[in-house]
């Protein structure tokens, strides 16, 4: 089979999918979902617990309104499991229903289960694969880290800018109370080599008189 014949014949099983449609009036089953969340290709367990006092003759799966997959009822089987494989898609809704005969062989149906939703990871809301799985919520994330990290770095520089300030101000403020220290050498050196004012000499002349000869 060539590869397009292929993908011809899955377009039109899509199209001719049977409709996940209520045919009776039986209680409806309950279904459960494992995991609740999965990645594209990976698969999921889906399992229908179905308590009906009638004899069960078949279980049918549901996807999206959609029959996914059918199974033939066992005798005493209370649990019916169906393995899907997880395909492109933003969400999944799954549910069950079952077909039982009555006492005269007519066969009827039961309503269906509550839905249990797949949330399918690293794929956006049309259904596209994103490049990394969890982008469209690690982008964002890490976007508001970076900002919350950058507005801290800058309040711990402006307060270390103010300080700074401060601090130059006081050490200007307490520079400007002192005198100079050249003001103070040079009152040092005029305290202690003041000039001694000069003392007149005064210059004395003394008269020399002869001695006189003694008269003969």
């Amino acid at each position: 089979m060539s590869p397009t014949l292929g993908i011809l014949l899955l377009a039109l099983r899509a199209g001719c999918q049977e409709l996940c449609t209520v045919s009776g009036s039986l209680p409806a089953p309950k279904i459960f979902l494992s995991p609740s969340a999965a990645q594209p290709g990976d698969s999921v367990l889906l399992q229908c617990l179905v308590n009906s006092k009638l004899p069960v003759v078949r279980v049918v799966f549901c996807r999206d309104g959609k029959v996914l997959a059918s199974q033939r009822s066992l005798r005493d089987q209370l649990i019916y499991e169906h393995v899907h494989w997880v395909s492109n898609s933003s969400s999944v809704n799954y549910s069950c229903k079952y077909e039982s005969r009555d006492e005269q062989h007519h066969m009827t149906g039961s309503l269906l289960s509550r839905a249990e939703q797949l949330h399918i990871k690293g794929v956006d809301s049309g259904g596209n694969v994103l490049p990394f799985p969890g982008v469209e919520l690690v982008l964002p994330l890490g976007i508001a880290v970076s900002c919350v990290l950058l507005v801290t770095a800058l309040v711990l520089l402006g307060r270390e800018a103010v300080s700074a300030l401060r601090t130059q101000r006081k050490q200007g403020e307490s520079r400007a109370g002192d005198p100079p220290e050249e003001d103070l050498h040079y009152a040092s050196v005029t305290a202690r080599g003041r000039p001694q004012p000069l003392r007149e000499h005064v210059t004395t002349y003394a008269s020399i008189v002869p001695p006189r000869e003694p008269p003969c």
